[in-house]
Protein backbone atom coordinates (compact mmCIF):
# COMPACT_ATOMS: atom_id res chain seq x y z
CA UNK A 1 0.00 0.00 0.00
CA UNK A 2 1.44 3.63 -0.79
CA UNK A 3 1.01 5.52 2.57
CA UNK A 4 1.93 8.70 0.89
CA UNK A 5 -1.57 8.49 -1.09
CA UNK A 6 -3.62 9.88 1.96
CA UNK A 7 -1.17 12.51 2.30
CA UNK A 8 -0.93 13.89 -1.29
CA UNK A 9 -4.46 13.19 -2.87
CA UNK A 10 -7.17 15.75 -2.52
CA UNK A 11 -9.58 14.48 -0.38
CA UNK A 12 -12.96 13.38 -2.16
CA UNK A 13 -15.89 11.46 -0.22
CA UNK A 14 -17.10 9.37 -2.69
CA UNK A 15 -20.28 7.65 -1.01
CA UNK A 16 -20.88 4.42 -1.38
CA UNK A 17 -23.98 2.35 -0.56
CA UNK A 18 -23.09 -1.46 -0.28
CA UNK A 19 -26.14 -3.75 -0.35
CA UNK A 20 -24.07 -7.12 1.59
CA UNK A 21 -25.14 -9.45 4.33
CA UNK A 22 -22.02 -10.13 5.82
CA UNK A 23 -20.37 -7.30 8.00
CA UNK A 24 -17.11 -8.20 6.96
CA UNK A 25 -17.01 -8.38 3.61
CA UNK A 26 -18.47 -4.90 3.85
CA UNK A 27 -15.44 -3.42 5.75
CA UNK A 28 -13.12 -5.33 3.56
CA UNK A 29 -14.22 -4.23 0.26
CA UNK A 30 -14.03 -0.53 1.92
CA UNK A 31 -10.36 -1.37 2.93
CA UNK A 32 -10.16 -2.27 -0.40
CA UNK A 33 -11.19 0.90 -1.77
CA UNK A 34 -8.87 2.89 0.53
CA UNK A 35 -5.97 0.72 -0.88
CA UNK A 36 -6.27 2.11 -4.15
CA UNK A 37 -6.20 5.80 -2.39
CA UNK A 38 -9.86 6.82 -2.52
CA UNK A 39 -11.84 8.23 1.08
CA UNK A 40 -14.79 6.86 1.24
CA UNK A 41 -18.06 6.92 3.16
CA UNK A 42 -20.50 3.54 2.56
CA UNK A 43 -23.40 1.92 4.27
CA UNK A 44 -24.36 -1.49 4.89
CA UNK A 45 -27.80 -2.59 4.23
CA UNK A 46 -29.24 -5.74 3.53
CA UNK A 47 -32.78 -5.66 2.94
CA UNK A 48 -35.08 -3.67 0.41
CA UNK A 49 -36.50 -1.30 2.94
CA UNK A 50 -33.38 -0.59 4.31
CA UNK A 51 -32.23 0.15 0.72
CA UNK A 52 -34.85 2.52 -0.28
CA UNK A 53 -34.61 4.37 2.77
CA UNK A 54 -30.68 4.85 2.28
CA UNK A 55 -31.38 6.24 -1.43
CA UNK A 56 -34.23 8.95 0.11
CA UNK A 57 -32.03 9.90 2.59
CA UNK A 58 -28.78 10.23 0.68
CA UNK A 59 -26.99 10.86 -2.46
CA UNK A 60 -25.19 7.56 -3.62
CA UNK A 61 -21.78 7.91 -6.15
CA UNK A 62 -22.06 4.27 -6.41
CA UNK A 63 -24.13 1.39 -5.36
CA UNK A 64 -22.13 -2.08 -5.02
CA UNK A 65 -24.81 -5.46 -4.54
CA UNK A 66 -24.08 -9.00 -3.96
CA UNK A 67 -25.85 -10.63 -6.24
CA UNK A 68 -26.80 -14.09 -4.32
CA UNK A 69 -28.69 -12.14 -1.10
CA UNK A 70 -32.35 -13.62 -0.49
CA UNK A 71 -34.81 -11.68 -1.64
CA UNK A 72 -32.59 -8.56 -2.90
CA UNK A 73 -30.38 -10.05 -5.75
CA UNK A 74 -28.76 -7.92 -8.59
CA UNK A 75 -32.25 -7.86 -10.59
CA UNK A 76 -34.50 -6.40 -7.27
CA UNK A 77 -31.81 -3.79 -6.69
CA UNK A 78 -32.00 -2.47 -10.25
CA UNK A 79 -35.50 -2.72 -10.15
CA UNK A 80 -35.72 -0.62 -7.07
CA UNK A 81 -33.00 2.30 -8.83
CA UNK A 82 -35.39 2.29 -11.86
CA UNK A 83 -38.49 2.47 -9.74
CA UNK A 84 -36.88 5.54 -7.81
CA UNK A 85 -35.77 7.30 -10.97
CA UNK A 86 -31.93 7.14 -9.34
CA UNK A 87 -29.16 7.32 -11.73
CA UNK A 88 -26.82 5.54 -9.73
CA UNK A 89 -24.02 3.49 -11.17
CA UNK A 90 -24.76 -0.03 -9.90
CA UNK A 91 -22.17 -2.85 -9.91
CA UNK A 92 -22.90 -6.38 -8.96
CA UNK A 93 -20.83 -8.47 -6.87
CA UNK A 94 -20.65 -12.56 -8.07
CA UNK A 95 -18.35 -15.38 -6.86
CA UNK A 96 -18.73 -16.40 -10.78
CA UNK A 97 -19.64 -14.76 -13.86
CA UNK A 98 -22.25 -16.65 -16.19
CA UNK A 99 -22.02 -14.74 -19.27
CA UNK A 100 -26.10 -15.25 -20.27
CA UNK A 101 -26.79 -14.18 -16.48
CA UNK A 102 -24.46 -11.40 -16.93
CA UNK A 103 -25.76 -9.91 -20.10
CA UNK A 104 -29.39 -9.87 -18.59
CA UNK A 105 -28.35 -7.76 -15.53
CA UNK A 106 -26.73 -5.32 -18.18
CA UNK A 107 -29.96 -5.23 -19.88
CA UNK A 108 -31.86 -4.66 -16.33
CA UNK A 109 -29.21 -1.97 -15.77
CA UNK A 110 -26.69 -2.90 -13.97
CA UNK A 111 -23.41 -1.26 -14.73
CA UNK A 112 -21.12 -4.07 -14.44
CA UNK A 113 -20.92 -7.30 -12.97
CA UNK A 114 -17.67 -8.40 -11.15
CA UNK A 115 -16.09 -11.00 -9.34
CA UNK A 116 -15.51 -10.83 -5.58
CA UNK A 117 -11.95 -9.50 -6.66
CA UNK A 118 -12.79 -6.91 -9.40
CA UNK A 119 -11.75 -3.93 -7.38
CA UNK A 120 -10.16 -2.53 -10.51
CA UNK A 121 -13.07 -2.45 -12.37
CA UNK A 122 -15.07 -0.67 -9.71
CA UNK A 123 -12.35 1.97 -9.01
CA UNK A 124 -12.18 2.45 -12.52
CA UNK A 125 -16.05 3.37 -12.51
CA UNK A 126 -15.38 5.48 -9.47
CA UNK A 127 -12.77 7.69 -11.50
CA UNK A 128 -14.75 8.03 -14.05
CA UNK A 129 -18.01 9.11 -11.63
CA UNK A 130 -17.36 12.17 -9.75
CA UNK A 131 -18.84 12.55 -6.32
CA UNK A 132 -21.58 15.27 -5.77
CA UNK A 133 -19.11 17.10 -3.48
CA UNK A 134 -17.42 18.04 -7.30
CA UNK A 135 -20.38 19.03 -8.83
CA UNK A 136 -21.53 21.91 -6.45
CA UNK A 137 -20.14 25.74 -6.54
CA UNK A 138 -17.05 26.04 -4.98
CA UNK A 139 -18.49 28.64 -2.56
CA UNK A 140 -20.97 25.88 -1.28
CA UNK A 141 -18.20 23.20 -1.25
CA UNK A 142 -15.84 25.33 1.30
CA UNK A 143 -18.53 26.29 3.45
CA UNK A 144 -19.16 22.47 3.71
CA UNK A 145 -15.48 21.97 4.01
CA UNK A 146 -15.53 24.32 6.68
CA UNK A 147 -18.64 23.49 8.79
CA UNK A 148 -19.18 19.89 8.41
CA UNK A 149 -16.65 18.16 6.51
CA UNK A 150 -13.21 16.00 7.68
CA UNK A 151 -10.56 17.20 5.72
CA UNK A 152 -7.45 14.95 5.16
CA UNK A 153 -5.58 18.10 6.83
CA UNK A 154 -7.67 17.52 10.41
CA UNK A 155 -7.09 13.79 9.95
CA UNK A 156 -3.01 14.20 10.44
CA UNK A 157 -3.48 16.61 13.13
CA UNK A 158 -5.57 14.47 15.24
CA UNK A 159 -4.32 13.80 18.72
CA UNK A 160 -3.34 9.96 19.20
CA UNK A 161 -2.85 8.61 22.47
CA UNK A 162 -0.75 5.26 22.81
CA UNK A 163 -1.27 2.87 25.69
CA UNK A 164 1.21 -0.29 25.63
CA UNK A 165 3.51 -2.10 27.70
CA UNK A 166 5.47 -3.57 24.73
CA UNK A 167 7.32 -0.70 23.28
CA UNK A 168 7.73 -2.70 19.94
CA UNK A 169 4.39 -2.21 19.70
CA UNK A 170 4.03 1.80 20.06
CA UNK A 171 7.29 2.09 18.24
CA UNK A 172 5.68 -0.12 15.00
CA UNK A 173 2.46 2.16 15.28
CA UNK A 174 4.14 5.29 15.95
CA UNK A 175 6.22 4.75 12.70
CA UNK A 176 3.12 3.17 10.49
CA UNK A 177 1.62 7.15 11.74
CA UNK A 178 4.36 9.10 11.39
CA UNK A 179 4.70 7.65 7.50
CA UNK A 180 1.07 8.05 7.01
CA UNK A 181 1.56 11.79 7.83
CA UNK A 182 0.13 11.69 11.28
CA UNK A 183 1.81 14.56 13.26
CA UNK A 184 0.38 14.23 16.72
CA UNK A 185 1.31 11.04 18.42
CA UNK A 186 1.65 10.47 22.12
CA UNK A 187 2.32 7.54 23.84
CA UNK A 188 3.33 5.35 27.41
CA UNK A 189 4.36 2.10 28.40
CA UNK A 190 3.21 2.60 31.63
CA UNK A 191 -0.76 1.94 32.18
CA UNK A 192 -0.49 4.32 35.39
CA UNK A 193 -0.28 7.68 33.54
CA UNK A 194 -2.60 7.29 31.20
CA UNK A 195 -5.29 9.06 32.94
CA UNK A 196 -3.33 12.30 33.52
CA UNK A 197 -1.99 11.89 30.15
CA UNK A 198 -5.22 12.18 29.15
CA UNK A 199 -6.16 15.40 31.05
CA UNK A 200 -3.25 16.98 29.45
CA UNK A 201 -3.90 15.91 25.54
CA UNK A 202 -7.62 15.73 25.43
CA UNK A 203 -6.85 13.07 22.42
CA UNK A 204 -9.32 12.12 19.70
CA UNK A 205 -8.18 8.72 19.82
CA UNK A 206 -6.89 6.52 22.37
CA UNK A 207 -5.25 2.89 21.26
CA UNK A 208 -5.35 0.93 24.44
CA UNK A 209 -3.40 -2.21 25.10
CA UNK A 210 -5.41 -4.91 27.45
CA UNK A 211 -2.96 -6.92 29.33
CA UNK A 212 -0.46 -4.50 31.05
CA UNK A 213 1.30 -4.54 34.81
CA UNK A 214 -0.04 -2.24 37.37
CA UNK A 215 -3.60 -1.62 35.49
CA UNK A 216 -4.93 -3.60 32.84
CA UNK A 217 -6.64 -2.40 29.51
CA UNK A 218 -10.08 -2.70 31.18
CA UNK A 219 -8.90 -0.72 34.66
CA UNK A 220 -7.69 1.57 32.70
CA UNK A 221 -11.39 2.48 30.90
CA UNK A 222 -12.89 2.53 34.75
CA UNK A 223 -10.48 5.08 35.40
CA UNK A 224 -10.94 7.43 32.21
CA UNK A 225 -14.55 7.15 32.89
CA UNK A 226 -14.11 9.23 35.94
CA UNK A 227 -12.06 11.76 34.22
CA UNK A 228 -13.74 12.30 31.00
CA UNK A 229 -17.64 13.43 31.80
CA UNK A 230 -17.39 15.77 29.13
CA UNK A 231 -17.86 13.40 26.07
CA UNK A 232 -17.63 9.08 24.93
CA UNK A 233 -13.65 8.29 25.06
CA UNK A 234 -12.61 7.02 21.62
CA UNK A 235 -10.78 3.80 22.51
CA UNK A 236 -9.64 1.34 19.88
CA UNK A 237 -8.41 -1.85 21.76
CA UNK A 238 -4.73 -3.28 21.06
CA UNK A 239 -5.20 -7.10 21.88
CA UNK A 240 -3.94 -10.35 21.27
CA UNK A 241 -7.25 -11.94 22.55
CA UNK A 242 -9.85 -12.60 20.22
CA UNK A 243 -12.43 -14.74 22.64
CA UNK A 244 -15.43 -13.49 22.41
CA UNK A 245 -15.84 -12.65 26.36
CA UNK A 246 -12.50 -10.38 26.64
CA UNK A 247 -14.02 -8.76 23.58
CA UNK A 248 -17.59 -8.64 25.09
CA UNK A 249 -16.04 -7.05 28.49
CA UNK A 250 -14.31 -4.05 26.59
CA UNK A 251 -17.10 -3.37 24.35
CA UNK A 252 -19.09 -2.66 28.03
CA UNK A 253 -16.24 -1.04 29.32
CA UNK A 254 -16.26 1.38 26.32
CA UNK A 255 -13.97 0.50 23.66
CA UNK A 256 -15.19 1.22 19.92
CA UNK A 257 -13.39 -1.08 17.71
CA UNK A 258 -10.05 -3.51 17.90
CA UNK A 259 -6.63 -4.00 16.07
CA UNK A 260 -5.47 -7.41 16.51
CA UNK A 261 -1.92 -8.33 17.30
CA UNK A 262 -0.02 -9.08 15.60
CA UNK A 263 -0.46 -6.08 13.77
CA UNK A 264 -1.71 -5.95 10.00
CA UNK A 265 -0.18 -2.73 9.12
CA UNK A 266 -3.17 -1.56 6.84
CA UNK A 267 -5.39 -2.43 8.90
CA UNK A 268 -3.69 -0.20 11.28
CA UNK A 269 -4.14 2.73 9.08
CA UNK A 270 -7.82 1.63 7.93
CA UNK A 271 -9.23 1.57 11.65
CA UNK A 272 -7.51 4.19 12.68
CA UNK A 273 -8.70 6.94 10.30
CA UNK A 274 -12.62 5.41 10.12
CA UNK A 275 -12.38 5.95 14.26
CA UNK A 276 -11.12 8.91 13.98
CA UNK A 277 -13.44 10.70 11.26
CA UNK A 278 -15.98 9.76 13.33
CA UNK A 279 -14.47 11.46 16.40
CA UNK A 280 -13.89 14.47 14.07
CA UNK A 281 -17.17 15.12 12.65
CA UNK A 282 -18.78 14.30 16.79
CA UNK A 283 -16.56 17.06 17.79
CA UNK A 284 -17.34 19.48 14.75
CA UNK A 285 -20.83 18.98 15.44
CA UNK A 286 -20.40 19.48 18.93
CA UNK A 287 -18.70 22.44 18.53
CA UNK A 288 -21.57 23.52 16.22
CA UNK A 289 -24.33 22.99 18.62
CA UNK A 290 -22.91 24.96 21.39
CA UNK A 291 -22.75 28.01 19.09
CA UNK A 292 -25.91 27.09 17.99
CA UNK A 293 -26.72 26.84 21.52
CA UNK A 294 -25.71 30.20 22.48
CA UNK A 295 -27.29 32.11 19.47
CA UNK A 296 -30.54 30.74 20.28
CA UNK A 297 -29.86 31.74 24.18
CA UNK A 298 -28.88 35.09 23.07
CA UNK A 299 -31.69 35.57 20.28
CA UNK A 300 -33.92 34.27 23.19
CA UNK A 301 -33.10 36.60 25.60
CA UNK A 302 -33.32 39.51 22.64
CA UNK A 303 -36.71 38.61 22.52
CA UNK A 304 -37.78 38.66 25.84
CA UNK A 305 -36.53 41.81 26.37
CA UNK A 306 -38.40 43.47 23.44
CA UNK A 307 -41.51 41.57 25.27
CA UNK A 308 -40.57 43.12 28.17
CA UNK A 309 -40.13 46.42 26.41
CA UNK A 310 -43.63 46.02 25.24
CA UNK A 311 -45.14 45.02 28.46
CA UNK A 312 -43.33 48.03 30.33
CA UNK A 313 -44.74 50.91 27.94
CA UNK A 314 -48.08 49.11 27.86
CA UNK A 315 -48.10 49.09 31.07
CA UNK A 316 -47.42 52.70 31.44
CA UNK A 317 -49.25 53.35 28.92
CA UNK A 318 -52.59 52.29 30.90
CA UNK A 319 -51.57 53.96 34.12
CA UNK A 320 -50.78 57.67 32.02
CA UNK A 321 -54.37 57.21 30.45
CA UNK A 322 -56.26 56.82 34.18
CA UNK A 323 -53.44 59.41 36.22
CA UNK A 324 -50.55 62.00 35.88
CA UNK A 325 -48.00 59.41 37.51
CA UNK A 326 -45.73 57.19 35.94
CA UNK A 327 -43.83 55.17 38.34
CA UNK A 328 -46.55 53.68 39.94
CA UNK A 329 -46.57 50.60 38.10
CA UNK A 330 -42.55 50.70 38.67
CA UNK A 331 -42.97 50.81 42.35
CA UNK A 332 -45.63 48.13 42.80
CA UNK A 333 -44.35 46.04 40.44
CA UNK A 334 -40.62 46.26 42.39
CA UNK A 335 -42.86 45.52 45.36
CA UNK A 336 -44.84 42.11 44.19
CA UNK A 337 -41.53 40.78 43.46
CA UNK A 338 -39.43 41.87 46.45
CA UNK A 339 -42.68 39.84 48.31
CA UNK A 340 -42.60 36.72 45.88
CA UNK A 341 -38.61 36.37 46.89
CA UNK A 342 -39.74 36.69 50.53
CA UNK A 343 -42.25 33.80 50.31
CA UNK A 344 -39.95 31.57 48.34
CA UNK A 345 -40.48 31.94 44.95
CA UNK A 346 -37.82 30.92 42.22
CA UNK A 347 -35.78 34.00 40.67
CA UNK A 348 -37.51 33.11 37.26
CA UNK A 349 -41.08 33.80 39.15
CA UNK A 350 -40.02 36.42 40.63
CA UNK A 351 -38.72 38.26 37.46
CA UNK A 352 -42.15 37.40 36.00
CA UNK A 353 -44.53 39.21 38.63
CA UNK A 354 -41.92 41.61 38.46
CA UNK A 355 -42.63 41.98 34.16
CA UNK A 356 -46.34 40.74 34.56
CA UNK A 357 -47.80 43.38 37.42
CA UNK A 358 -47.22 46.30 35.17
CA UNK A 359 -50.10 44.95 33.28
CA UNK A 360 -52.69 45.01 35.74
CA UNK A 361 -55.00 47.60 34.71
CA UNK A 362 -54.20 47.62 31.39
CA UNK A 363 -58.23 47.42 30.29
CA UNK A 364 -58.25 50.72 31.05
CA UNK A 365 -57.42 51.74 27.29
CA UNK A 366 -61.15 50.06 26.90
CA UNK A 367 -62.82 52.19 28.98
CA UNK A 368 -64.52 55.37 27.69
CA UNK A 369 -63.00 58.90 28.31
CA UNK A 370 -66.25 60.34 29.50
CA UNK A 371 -66.25 57.73 32.56
CA UNK A 372 -62.26 56.41 32.91
CA UNK A 373 -61.54 60.24 33.35
CA UNK A 374 -64.47 61.29 35.43
CA UNK A 375 -63.67 63.72 38.12
CA UNK A 376 -66.48 62.71 40.50
CA UNK A 377 -68.04 59.56 41.72
CA UNK A 378 -69.46 57.31 39.33
CA UNK A 379 -72.84 56.34 39.10
CA UNK A 380 -73.93 52.96 39.60
CA UNK A 381 -73.80 52.32 35.16
CA UNK A 382 -70.33 53.95 35.15
CA UNK A 383 -68.96 52.05 38.03
CA UNK A 384 -70.15 49.09 36.12
CA UNK A 385 -68.45 50.04 33.03
CA UNK A 386 -65.39 50.56 35.48
CA UNK A 387 -65.29 47.32 36.69
CA UNK A 388 -65.34 45.69 32.92
CA UNK A 389 -61.72 46.48 32.75
CA UNK A 390 -60.64 43.79 34.59
CA UNK A 391 -62.25 41.54 31.96
CA UNK A 392 -60.94 43.35 29.15
CA UNK A 393 -57.67 43.18 30.37
CA UNK A 394 -57.41 39.80 30.44
CA UNK A 395 -58.86 39.00 27.01
CA UNK A 396 -56.55 41.19 25.68
CA UNK A 397 -53.52 39.45 27.47
CA UNK A 398 -54.79 36.29 27.59
CA UNK A 399 -54.25 35.34 23.76
CA UNK A 400 -50.42 35.34 23.98
CA UNK A 401 -49.38 31.59 24.84
CA UNK A 402 -46.31 32.74 26.58
CA UNK A 403 -45.75 32.56 30.60
CA UNK A 404 -45.14 36.09 31.01
CA UNK A 405 -48.19 36.96 29.42
CA UNK A 406 -50.55 34.37 30.71
CA UNK A 407 -49.80 35.35 34.51
CA UNK A 408 -49.97 39.27 33.20
CA UNK A 409 -53.52 38.10 32.15
CA UNK A 410 -54.45 36.15 35.61
CA UNK A 411 -53.54 39.41 37.02
CA UNK A 412 -55.08 41.50 35.31
CA UNK A 413 -58.17 39.23 35.69
CA UNK A 414 -58.19 38.70 39.28
CA UNK A 415 -56.29 41.99 41.06
CA UNK A 416 -60.02 43.24 42.36
CA UNK A 417 -60.89 40.07 43.37
CA UNK A 418 -61.15 40.08 47.38
CA UNK A 419 -59.92 37.43 50.39
CA UNK A 420 -63.58 37.48 51.61
CA UNK A 421 -64.88 37.11 48.17
CA UNK A 422 -66.58 40.07 47.71
CA UNK A 423 -64.53 41.66 44.98
CA UNK A 424 -64.84 41.48 40.69
CA UNK A 425 -65.57 40.26 38.65
CA UNK A 426 -66.04 36.69 39.45
CA UNK A 427 -66.24 37.08 43.62
CA UNK A 428 -63.23 34.72 44.00
CA UNK A 429 -62.99 33.95 47.41
CA UNK A 430 -59.31 32.81 49.02
CA UNK A 431 -57.01 30.77 47.59
CA UNK A 432 -59.03 30.41 44.46
CA UNK A 433 -57.53 34.14 43.68
CA UNK A 434 -54.12 33.39 42.06
CA UNK A 435 -50.66 33.79 44.68
CA UNK A 436 -49.33 35.77 42.13
CA UNK A 437 -52.76 38.31 42.01
CA UNK A 438 -52.81 38.40 45.44
CA UNK A 439 -49.57 39.72 45.97
CA UNK A 440 -50.09 42.96 43.52
CA UNK A 441 -53.48 42.89 45.28
CA UNK A 442 -51.50 44.38 47.97
CA UNK A 443 -48.90 46.54 46.24
CA UNK A 444 -51.07 47.92 43.91
CA UNK A 445 -53.42 49.65 46.86
CA UNK A 446 -50.52 50.45 49.37
CA UNK A 447 -48.64 52.44 46.12
CA UNK A 448 -52.08 53.75 45.02
CA UNK A 449 -52.82 54.93 48.86
CA UNK A 450 -49.15 56.68 49.16
CA UNK A 451 -49.62 58.11 45.60
CA UNK A 452 -50.95 61.87 45.05
CA UNK A 453 -53.35 61.74 42.49
CA UNK A 454 -55.35 64.93 40.86
CA UNK A 455 -58.57 63.97 42.81
CA UNK A 456 -56.90 63.00 46.30
CA UNK A 457 -53.44 64.08 48.46
CA UNK A 458 -50.99 60.90 49.71
CA UNK A 459 -51.81 59.17 52.54
CA UNK A 460 -48.88 58.54 55.43
CA UNK A 461 -47.65 55.77 55.09
CA UNK A 462 -48.45 54.81 58.64
CA UNK A 463 -51.99 55.20 57.69
CA UNK A 464 -51.89 53.05 54.48
CA UNK A 465 -50.18 50.71 56.49
CA UNK A 466 -53.29 50.62 59.23
CA UNK A 467 -55.89 50.00 56.52
CA UNK A 468 -53.04 47.01 54.70
CA UNK A 469 -53.80 45.75 58.38
CA UNK A 470 -57.26 46.33 58.93
CA UNK A 471 -58.29 44.59 55.88
CA UNK A 472 -56.38 41.31 56.60
CA UNK A 473 -58.48 38.51 56.03
CA UNK A 474 -61.17 40.63 54.10
CA UNK A 475 -59.58 41.99 51.60
CA UNK A 476 -55.96 40.63 51.33
CA UNK A 477 -54.72 37.38 52.21
CA UNK A 478 -53.13 37.42 55.89
CA UNK A 479 -50.26 35.56 54.75
CA UNK A 480 -49.87 37.68 51.96
CA UNK A 481 -49.90 41.16 54.68
CA UNK A 482 -47.68 39.55 57.17
CA UNK A 483 -44.81 39.39 54.30
CA UNK A 484 -45.66 42.98 53.03
CA UNK A 485 -45.36 43.67 56.71
CA UNK A 486 -42.05 42.31 57.15
CA UNK A 487 -40.35 43.70 53.60
CA UNK A 488 -42.30 47.00 54.55
CA UNK A 489 -38.87 49.17 55.33
CA UNK A 490 -37.46 47.51 52.00
CA UNK A 491 -40.55 48.81 49.92
CA UNK A 492 -40.33 51.81 51.24
CA UNK A 493 -36.68 52.57 49.96
CA UNK A 494 -38.25 51.47 46.32
CA UNK A 495 -40.99 54.32 46.87
CA UNK A 496 -38.07 56.65 47.56
CA UNK A 497 -35.77 55.32 44.61
CA UNK A 498 -38.89 55.86 42.10
CA UNK A 499 -40.86 59.14 43.30
CA UNK A 500 -43.01 61.25 41.17
CA UNK A 501 -41.31 64.13 40.39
Amino acid sequence: MNLTMYKNNPVVNYRILMVENSVEDALLMACSFREEGFQIQFERVETSTAMISALETQQWDLIVSKNDILQLDGFKVASILKDMRKNIPLIIVADSIDLSHKEELLNAGVCDVVTNKGISEMVQILQNNQPMTKQVPAEIASMESKNNKITNEDLLKAKILIVDDDPKNVAVIQQVLEMAGYENIHFTSDPREVCDLYQEIWPDLLLLDLNMPYFNGFQVMEQLKKVEQRDYIPILILTAQTDRESRLKALKGGAKDFLLKPFDLVEVIHRIQNMLEVRLLHNKLRTQNYGLEEKVVERTKELYKTQLSVVQHLGRAAEYRDNETGNHVIRMSRSASLMAKEMGFDQNYCDLILNAAPMHDIGKIGIPDGILLKPGKHDVEEWGVMRTHAEIGYKILSDDPSELMQLAAKIAFQHHEKWDGSGYPNGLKGTEISIEARITTVCDVFDALTSERPYKRPWPIEKAVKYIEDQKGVSFDPEVVEIFLKVLPEITRIMDQYTDS
